[in-house]
């Protein structure tokens, strides 16, 4: 029926997790695998302008606030063009390179890289690949009203 692809996610400790909050908060299972991102982006969006004293009554990112908003808009360009580049790995001055915001760390969707000796470097990842592959398609589908030029150049 409607929940067998979910099934198969829960063997996913990641999308598991997601699955039990978009459970909790619904008291239903997502019908979708982009409610679940759309849940994660939304939520990790609200924490942040929650900890700023921000307005975070919002029911998706585009209806954030604007600095909640356009911070998480460069989370999906910096997804995109990391992605697109096939890194997995995002360096600190990768993202100033991208004119990415260095809270944009702060939404919770970017976890520092360990070195084999244990302490944090400048390196940066998406908690999951998952994560930058929606991200990613969110970016992509934002150019459709933005700047379909930059889309006409991407599907080419």
């Amino acid at each position: 029926g409607e929940s067998e692809w979910c099934q198969s996610l829960i063997t996913v400790p990641y999308y598991c997790c997601l699955i039990c909050d978009h459970f909790e908060e619904h008291q239903a299972l997502p019908r979708r695998r982009t409610e679940l991102f759309d849940r994660l982006l939304t939520t990790c969006a609200q924490r942040y302008a929650e900890v700023r004293d921000l307005d975070e009554s919002f029911s998706t990112i585009y209806k954030a606030p604007p600095e909640v908003k356009a911070l998480g808009m460069s989370i999906t360009k910096l997804a995109w063009s990391t992605l697109k580049e096939k890194q997995l790995y995002i360096t600190k001055e990768k993202m100033v390179a991208e004119g990415v915001p260095p809270n944009v760390t702060e939404l919770g969707l970017l976890i520092e890289v360990e070195s084999s000796d244990g302490p944090a470097t400048d390196t940066l990842t998406f908690k999951h690949l998952s994560v930058q592959e929606y991200l990613a398609s969110v970016y992509v589908a934002s150019l459709v009203a933005t700047s379909p030029e930059e889309l006409r150049q991407i599907a080419t």
